[in-house]
């Protein structure tokens, strides 16, 4: 887990290597990280943008069944109120929701097996971007999906939430 101090120091190395020279290949800025590291007089100009930086926003990732469109509607809501930038589905296409859903055949479009297993994996990629992650597990709901989902975010170290909480099976499994 990178800690606020790291990333900070992350995205000054980054941002000098790219002040130096905005046309080169990634392999070039990362040797330049290297070397602004080893040299103590650029090592502090490092540690100086690093401490005078703004820290960024927290980046939460929502995570559950998309049943549960309306959790995802208010926790968007009250995370990014909360000064956070939010990582979402794109998309709700569990048959469940769709009544609620009105009649946009955009927002209601079935999906094919490989299309949620393309899904599935976008969503682990949204979990490797965040800080934190937040189970929107109404009733103590975990399908598949969002059980994977779980178990990556916990193999990463992330801070996870829940909206409700684990019920006792669960819990075991955190053993």
């Amino acid at each position: 887990m990178r800690t606020p101090e790291l990333a900070r120091v992350h995205e000054a190395l980054a941002t000098i290597a790219w002040e130096r020279d905005p046309d080169a290949p990634m392999d070039e800025h990362l040797i330049l990280m290297a070397k602004l590291l080893r040299d103590p007089a650029q090592y502090d100009e490092v540690m100086r943008r690093a401490t005078t930086m703004p820290a960024r926003p927290v980046i939460v990732c929502l995570c559950g069944s998309t049943r549960f469109w309306r959790d995802y509607q208010e926790m968007q809501d009250i995370e990014t109120r909360g000064g956070k930038i939010v990582l979402t589905v794109g998309c709700f296409v569990h048959p469940d929701a769709f009544p609620q859903l009105g009649a946009s055949p955009a927002i209601r479009r079935e999906v094919s097996p490989e299309d949620k297993r393309k899904l599935d994996d976008l969503h682990l990629r949204k979990i490797e971007m965040a800080d934190e992650c937040i189970f929107l597990n109404r009733g103590g709901y975990m399908g598949e999906s969002t059980r994977a989902e779980l178990a990556h975010a916990r193999k990463l170290r992330k801070r996870i939430r829940f909206l409700e909480p684990l019920k006792p099976e669960d819990r075991e499994q955190e053993k």
